[in-house]
């Protein structure tokens, strides 16, 4: 469309350029047919005409291609001119594709800018409906209140005028009723006087039997076992059994080191076997002194031969699972204990909050055997309010970059001292802990 603009004539153009090219083949003829001849008088005549008729021809054809030549020239013009143009045409589209660029720069700024104005708003109406919440909470309190007080200045006025009538009344009456109370308390004080020699004589008798030999306190249990009070000697099979596995261990000491022995537990296949909870078989070599069925639940000890004595017979199976969890446990437990006590510096009761979504329970039992009131956060599963609260209420705030996003950056308070705020990147326990002593004796100097 551009070059139509400056060229609307093509058809015309080649019309001009077979009129062109006509003359010249006339011009070319007409230059053959000057060839000298030997002229006669009328030959001389028509050669005058002739002369004369080209003459004409050739001045027109000297104009026409004089004007050819000048339509070239302006085409040639015509040409330069939209070369210029549109090199500033380009010039102009590359201005405008810098500045698209730049547009489109400044954009995406301004939408990024739009997002986190978008973010605080969020957060900034979440606190105001808190707040709101709030404000309507206490207003409904104070409602409350106000509820209450009239009613209690109405009870108060009321009182008083009970009080203005019974001063206007008689004492008599009301002298009976305080000695009847009277009477009534030293009743009480006499009761309470002998609650007390009762307390202490049942403390005497506790601290007897603390001080009462083993033998002696068990053969006061076998005298008052009765049909009545069957129920409450249940612990007897657990005592005897205890007795059991202290009395193998004391006579399989040698020197200093204690033989323990192991419990199996499982199920009675017959009189003469037992099969462990894995189905593994033992021949028994010794039964309890209470019968025992086939299929019973029991706990056994191994003996050095390969085969068991049987030592406890369980009511149930789930009285045998339990019994088996506590002795898992109670193992457990003894596993994890140390070996050697460690001593835990005690850094005050300052509250610290470690913000990071690795190793923070960790973290967080650490300190506290310092004695910290250490709180763990993991930023990816609370909200952003919720972490803003908790830092505010904290001494300390512990900050793990690379275990976090950055949206908690956000959330820190300006107002607050920049020491309260420790950032961490490469992190671990020892790490945590001298960043926070480190930061409790800055304090505790200052």
């Amino acid at each position: 469309m551009f070059l139509k603009r400056y060229f609307p004539f093509d058809n015309q153009q080649k019309n001009e350029q077979m009129e062109r090219k006509q003359l010249l083949m006339r011009k070319a003829r007409m230059n053959a047919d000057l060839t000298p001849v030997e002229p006669s008088e009328k030959d001389d005549a028509d050669y005058k005409k002739l002369y004369k008729s080209l003459k004409r021809d050739y001045e027109k054809i000297q104009k026409q291609l004089q004007q050819y030549k000048q339509k070239e020239q302006n085409k040639r013009q015509a040409e330069q001119t939209i070369k210029l143009e549109l090199d500033k045409i380009k010039n102009e589209k590359f201005s405008l594709q810098q500045e698209t660029r730049e547009l489109q720069n400044e954009l995406s700024k301004v939408l990024q800018q739009v997002d986190k104005l978008s973010t605080k708003y969020e957060l900034t109406y979440d606190e105001l409906q808190l707040k709101t919440n709030e404000v309507k909470s206490l207003s409904a309190t104070i409602h409350k209140l106000k509820t209450r007080l009239d009613k209690r200045n109405d009870l108060v006025k009321n009182q008083e005028g009970k009080i203005k009538n019974l001063k206007s009344k008689t004492k008599e009456p009301y002298i009976s009723q305080i000695n009847a109370l009277k009477y009534a308390n030293e009743h009480l004080q006499s009761n309470l006087a002998h609650l007390k020699n009762e307390n202490e004589m049942y403390k005497q008798m506790v601290n007897s039997f603390d001080n009462m030999e083993p033998s002696v306190l068990l053969q006061f249990l076998y005298d008052d076992l009765t049909v009545n009070n069957l129920n409450s000697y249940k612990m007897v099979q657990a005592l005897n059994r205890k007795y059991v596995l202290m009395r193998r261990n004391s006579i399989g000491q040698s020197g200093k080191k204690e033989i323990h022995y192991k419990l199996i537990y499982g199920h009675m296949k017959n009189r003469n076997t037992f099969i462990e909870l894995n189905e593994r078989e033992y021949n028994i070599k010794k039964l309890p002194e209470v019968k025992v069925n086939r299929g019973d639940p029991v706990a056994a000890i191994e003996n050095d031969d390969g085969s068991v004595d049987i030592i406890w017979r369980f009511e149930t199976n789930e009285h045998m699972k339990v019994d088996l969890n506590s002795v898992v446990k109670e193992k457990e437990r003894k596993r994890k204990e140390p070996k050697e006590s460690v001593y835990y510096e005690d850094l005050g009761d300052f509250r610290v909050l470690i913000v990071t979504a690795n190793d923070g329970k960790k973290y967080q039992e650490r300190l506290r055997k310092h004695q910290l009131n250490a709180l763990w956060i993991d930023p990816f599963e609370k909200s952003s309010t919720h972490i803003r609260n908790e830092m505010g209420k904290s001494d300390f705030v512990l900050l793990c970059v690379d275990s976090m996003p950055h949206s908690v950056l956000d959330l820190i308070d300006e107002k607050e001292p920049k020491e309260k705020y420790q950032f961490l990147k490469n992190h671990n326990e020892e790490i945590v802990y001298n960043r926070i002593r480190l930061m409790v004796n800055q304090l505790v100097e200052n």
